[in-house]
């Protein structure tokens, strides 16, 4: 009795210790920062009150206010807080860690790519772009990312996202080096670390920090809040915001703060032609490069080989080379040295980032559509001896990796100077019937207005449970365009956690939408009969369409591209002259073999 009535009290004091961190999240895994949601009408009366109860209001992003706890634990509960603020408050959430990778993979374990040799020993032709004036003058760009040193073309504007950086885990000096190449890439620069010279070398960067590095597994530590602010910095005056970063997790679906960042970026960045944010590839399904107003990036070396960092995706739309023998600084290192110390997506991705910088300074009226278009246009298209490569109905080639292709800023430059922007962005829903246990189908029709033509589409799948075996799961068009959605070996290793997912693809880009879309599942892999895995896995998909189109049309219009105006005369030429010439010569002819034989009675109708 004793011994029972002396371990009571530790038991006791260690539920109460559950209790108390399970109410304030105090659980190692959560920081000091919370997201309250309120209106702006109750700003003005909850505010002094979190500040009374030590919350120090940081920024705020969309319709959510962040602050901090500076003397935690918090006097108050959150559901404590709820209940004093009713209707006021209308939601309140402490912020999780979280840790981004921006990838360390080693030469060694990159695949094989079959590219020709032709094409990976090529340029993005960046120096044919300097040389008809094109440098990036007058665009500003966002580098995010971590600890780089302030380069001569940065502005005074640069700043840290959040708290101070964890002093306890110091950077070595490859890690370090990850910023200042990434930097490198826009601007000219001869520092002996850098092995690359500017893309945008002319435009303003600001340098944000988002988090520290951590040593020992060359991730970022950030929270969602650090790299929403910096997504929204200075919206109105930044072009384009570089992240050479992403997570490891596929099926990671975006948590609503960062949808509300993006989808506010491309509606009111840019003085209203929409932010450009440009992202590493990363996994199937997540959350950054899986969105329709990001641009994914993949990344290859220049001796035939894909990084191991740059995923399978549908969503990947372009990609660029880690190095590249013509850009590289000869006199302080060899191309192999280069590509050893950094051969991360954070290349490829500042690339590409510096080529858009180079398109808007052409053209600074493109919309962040049309910045997506001018890639697809301007890649180098793939080689004969290239495999791997599907060309679309619409005629654009792509592959599973590189997306459409390595970008040619030359290229880019030259259409962007006559570009016509694009019509307004229509969508379309449609939910897929069952109509075997791994077949689905999709029926699009124009009667209630159309995606004349496809830019994005955003496959939603609900599973009935965990996926726990490998499967394949294919998107077909009607035009006969197959995307894989998700791939054998795409969650090995991975635990999917959400039971609802967003899968895009752009493989369809200038596609109809209109006919029979094929949602199929294969299982299990590497054999050609599909047994019924939707039936085990998937209980519900829905595939939503972006593009170009006439949203209440009634027309039903598979025309792949826009007719021109010398198209258009053409045709009026040939039905007001030739079609009634050609008209009254038929009916001579008919007319006399009528004459001829009354068994050609056919005729006489004309």
């Amino acid at each position: 009795m004793d011994s029972e009535s002396s371990f009571l009290p530790g038991g006791r004091l260690l539920l109460l210790a559950l209790l108390v961190a399970k109410a304030f999240g105090d659980d190692g895994d959560y920081t000091d920062t919370y997201i309250v949601k309120m209106n702006d009408a109750s700003v003005p009366d909850v505010k002094p009150w979190l500040e009374s109860h030590d919350f120090k209001f940081l920024s705020k992003i969309s319709d959510m206010h962040i602050y901090t706890n500076t003397k935690p634990p918090p006097t108050y509960s959150i559901s404590r807080m709820l209940k004093i603020w009713p209707g006021k408050i209308i939601s309140m959430r402490r912020v999780r860690k979280q840790f981004i990778t921006y990838g360390d993979d080693r030469v060694e374990e990159t695949a094989s790519m079959p590219l020709c040799s032709l094409l990976s020993d090529t340029s993005h032709a960046v120096e044919s772009a300097h040389a008809l004036g094109f440098t990036g003058k007058g665009v500003h760009m966002a580098l995010i990312d971590k600890n780089r040193e302030l380069s001569k073309n940065s502005d005074s504007e640069s700043a840290d996202m959040g708290l101070e950086d964890d002093k306890e885990d110091p950077e070595n000096i490859r890690i370090a080096s990850h910023g200042n190449i990434d930097s490198s890439l826009t601007e000219e620069d001869d520092r002996p670390l850098l092995c690359a010279k500017g893309v945008a070398k002319g435009a303003v960067v600001t340098l944000l920090t988002i988090g520290s590095v951590n040593r020992r597994d060359h991730t970022i530590a950030t929270d969602i809040t650090r790299y929403s602010r910096a997504l929204q910095y200075r919206r109105d005056q930044i072009d384009v915001y570089a992240n050479s970063w992403g997570t490891d997790e596929p099926l990671s679906p975006c948590d609503d703060i960062v949808k509300d960042v993006l989808k506010t970026g491309i509606g009111q960045g840019r003085r209203g032609k929409g932010s450009i944010f440009v992202f590493s590839s990363g996994p199937v399904g997540n959350c950054f490069s899986n969105s329709i107003y990001t641009i994914a990036v993949n990344g290859l070396l220049a001796n035939n080989t894909v990084l191991a960092s740059s995923r399978r995706s549908s969503a990947v739309l372009v990609s660029a080379f880690v190095g590249e023998k013509s850009r590289i600084d000869h006199a302080e290192y060899e191309y192999t040295h280069c590509v050893a110390e950094f051969e991360t997506l954070s290349s490829p991705t500042a690339k590409v980032a510096g080529i858009v910088g180079l398109i808007i300074q052409v053209n600074p009226k493109l919309s962040w559509r049309d910045v997506q278009h001018l890639l697809v246009n301007s890649v180098q298209k793939p080689y004969p001896c290239s495999m791997g490569w599907t060309k679309n109905a619409a005629g654009h080639f792509f592959d599973h990796f590189m997306g459409f292709g390595i970008v040619n800023a030359t290229q880019a430059v030259l259409l962007a100077q006559h570009h016509k922007s694009v019509p307004a962005q229509v969508s379309f829903q449609t939910q897929f019937e069952r109509i075997s246990g791994s077949f689905s189908r999709a029926n699009v029709t124009c009667t209630h207005g159309c995606v004349t033509w496809v830019e994005h589409v955003v496959l939603t799948i609900e599973f009935t449970h965990a996926p726990v075996e490998p499967f394949r799961l294919t998107l077909e068009s009607p035009k006969g365009t197959v995307s894989i959605l998700i791939d054998c070996d795409d969650l090995l290793n991975h635990s999917v956690n959400e039971l609802k997912a967003e899968i895009m693809s752009v493989h369809f880009w200038d596609e109809p939408s209109e006919g029979i879309w094929f949602l199929t599942a294969f299982k299990p892999c590497g054999t050609k009969k599909a047994s019924s895995v939707q039936s085990d896995i998937i209980s519900n998909a829905i595939l939503v369409m972006y593009g170009s189109g006439h949203p209440n049309s009634s027309a039903r219009n598979n025309v792949l591209v826009p007719i021109g105006d010398s198209a258009i005369i053409f045709v009026i030429c040939v039905c007001v002259i030739f079609v009634p010439i050609l008209s009254f010569i038929m009916y001579k002819v008919a007319t006399k073999n009528y004459q001829k034989s009354e068994k050609l009675d056919v005729y006489s109708h004309y």
